[in-house]
């Protein structure tokens, strides 16, 4: 095993080649080559890391400026096996991540309003007028009293956000005319539903929502998608698979699939049979971009197809759904005459409060349920993972990049949600 002063005395070749340095780390030597004005060239050396058939480069060998030495390269590559060791990614994905850290520490409240009304706009889950009520009290009450370019990570509890968000609506509350405690109150819930979203679905934030409740402005009013916490999701499956309020099975099974691939529920009802193909060698749902529910951008990403791979366990559910269908073009058919000539889209909502759910879990809730649970239960890697909630491509750069469906990879974590759900009380029948 070479040491320091061996890899300082390394000669570059005509070659490349490397040197072991302990536990999976290596020093690459670069070839040299003669360049077209006859001066050498090449010669580098770099630490590299290799584990579980995963490469990084971890850094340029010296002493200089954004150099290492072999000491410092030992401790980044730890610092690197176990960032992979813990998230189950591939040590390849690391700076990917420390990519995301930088960027996470970018983005400011603005960004944040930006992503959450945009979700907002094109969901089915908010009505017009509520969208309207919302930005108004975004720009004349929220964005009034706090900078939209303030970081978000100077609202991170640690950093002392929780006062600063505290100090934000008792401003509110006082210049708020007769209705000061409503008006706070209201500004309070919304702003945490931003950082929630902007935490959750993007990874810009982290750590406890300092917009969380006080006491002080406490009402009964529910958020818009309640999410059960984990511990309670095992008596949510039971009782749906139980079927306590004898509901009809057309809607138990719907609401069943929708919990193993966390669509939204306007693309879970509007599923066609037809849409069932082979793609890269996978049996999938691809599901068009205009259909609704999706939230693809008309004129801009409405081409972009929603690939779900089907699991051993969705083929269960999916043979149950064809003895139900009686020859119609989708999965899941009406339960009466009505507007829809498929399932309603509230079906699964209204299932929820019929087994007694009511303001604590919703269909679109059951996303960010999921979302925050699939790294810590499951250790799945975050691109995978971002593909199948069906999230596209956040600039051009991505999208220059992003040529691979990877459906196998997105099987195989449907099949250990899948089996993480029955494992949890899920019940297929």
């Amino acid at each position: 095993m070479i040491d320091q002063k061996g890899i300082r005395n390394l000669q570059p070749a005509t070659s490349p080649y490397k040197r072991g340095c302990g536990n999976g780390l290596y020093i690459y030597v670069q070839k040299i080559f003669i360049g077209k004005d006859g001066n050498e060239y090449g010669g580098n050396k770099y630490f590299k890391g290799k584990y579980k058939d995963s490469e990084i480069q971890v850094g340029v060998f010296g002493s200089g400026y954004g150099e290492l030495t072999l000491h410092e390269a030992r401790d980044k590559w730890n610092e690197i096996k176990i960032w992979s060791k813990t998230t189950g990614q591939k040590v390849s994905k690391y700076k990917d991540h420390q990519l995301k850290k930088i960027e996470r520490k970018q983005r400011t409240l603005e960004d944040a309003v930006n992503v959450y009304l945009a979700e907002a706009r094109e969901g089915e889950w908010i009505k017009p007028k509520t969208l309207h009520d919302y930005t108004n009290q975004i720009n004349n009450h929220i964005l009034a009293n706090i900078s939209p370019t303030t970081l978000l990570t100077d609202l991170e509890w640690e950093n002392g956000g929780r006062e600063r968000v505290s100090k934000l609506i008792e401003s509110i509350r006082q210049k708020a005319n007769g209705h000061g405690v409503e008006q706070a109150r209201r500004c309070q819930q919304l702003l945490k539903q931003i950082l929630d979203y902007a935490k959750i679905e993007k990874g810009w934030f982290r750590g406890d929502n300092p917009a969380i409740t006080s006491k002080r402005y406490t009402t009964n009013e529910v958020e818009h998608h309640p999410t059960l916490p984990w511990d309670k999701v095992p008596q949510l499956l039971k009782d749906i698979s139980m079927n306590r309020c004898n509901s009809h099975i057309q809607r138990v099974i719907a609401t069943k699939f929708l919990l193993m691939t966390f669509l939204r529920a306007g693309a879970l009802v509007r599923l066609k049979w037809e849409w069932i193909k082979v793609v890269d060698g996978v049996k999938c749902f691809e599901i068009p971009g205009t259909t609704s529910g999706l939230k693809r951008k008309k004129g801009k990403s409405e081409s972009i197809p929603h690939h779900v791979p089907i699991t051993s366990q969705m083929e269960r559910l999916l043979k149950k759904a064809r003895s139900y269908s009686d020859g119609s073009e989708y999965v899941f058919t009406p339960i009466k005459s009505g507007r829809f000539p498929h399932l309603n889209p509230e079906s699964p909502n209204e299932y929820f409060v019929r087994l007694g759910y009511k303001n604590q879990q919703r269909a679109h809730g059951w996303r960010r349920t999921a979302r925050t649970n699939f790294v810590d239960q499951l250790g799945c890697e975050e691109d995978v993972i971002k593909r199948q909630m069906g999230h596209l491509p956040d600039n051009k750069v991505d999208k220059a990049y992003d040529q691979s469906l990877r459906l196998k990879d997105r099987k195989d974590f449907l099949e250990k949600w899948c089996k993480l759900l029955i494992n949890q009380g899920l019940v297929l029948g």
